[in-house]
C-alpha cells in the first residue's frame, strides 16, 4: 500500500513541479541522513500532521522524500519534541523567512551602497548567502503552494 501511495504522489507532483526527481533524490538523501527518520518512520512529526506522507498509523508517519526536501527540521539535534504540523504551517514557516531574510537584504544593501562599507568582501558574502536562501525560500515556497493546490482538489 505505501508503494501505491508513493506513486500516487509522484504521478500527481512530477508533472508539475520541475526538476522533480532531483528533488527527491535530495530528499530521499536528506531523510536518510536525518536524525529524526528511524526505521521507515519520523519521530519529529506527531502521527496526526497533514504532511506529505506515504503512510501513518496511530504511532508513526512515515513522509514521501518531497516532504523531507522542504522538512525545516533537517540538521537539528532532537530535543524530545514532538510536533503536529500541516503542510500549511509550513508555507507559513517559508513566507515569514523570505519576509525575514528580504528585511536583512535590504539592510546589507543600503550598507553596501554606503562608500564605506561598499568593499567589505564579509557584507557582499553575506549578502550574497542571504541571496541564495531567499532563493532557496522561494523555490519552497512554490512546491509547497503547488502541493496544496494539488491536495486541495482531494
Amino acid at each position: 500500500m505505501e508503494e501505491f501511495t508513493k506513486i500516487s504522489i509522484d504521478l500527481a507532483l512530477s508533472s508539475k513541479i520541475k526538476n522533480y526527481d532531483k528533488l527527491i533524490s535530495e530528499g530521499e538523501s536528506k531523510m536518510k541522513s536525518c536524525v529524526f527518520y528511524d526505521n521507515d518512520s519520523c519521530i519529529k512529526f506527531k502521527p496526526n500532521s497533514k504532511i506529505l506522507a506515504i503512510w501513518k498509523n496511530d504511532t508513526k508517519i512515515s513522509p514521501h522524500a518531497m516532504f523531507c526536501y522542504l522538512c525545516p527540521f533537517y540538521a537539528f539535534r532532537d530535543d524530545g519534541d514532538r510536533v503536529s504540523l500541516t503542510m500549511y504551517d509550513l508555507y507559513l514557516f517559508y513566507m515569514e523567512l523570505r519576509a525575514r531574510i528580504e528585511k536583512e537584504t535590504i539592510k546589507l544593501e543600503e550598507r553596501l551602497n554606503d562608500v564605506t562599507f561598499s568593499s567589505s568582501v564579509f557584507i557582499r558574502k553575506r549578502y550574497n548567502e542571504l541571496l541564495d536562501i531567499l532563493n532557496d525560500a522561494q523555490d519552497k515556497i512554490d512546491i509547497i503552494k503547488t502541493i496544496l493546490s494539488i491536495t486541495k482538489g482531494m
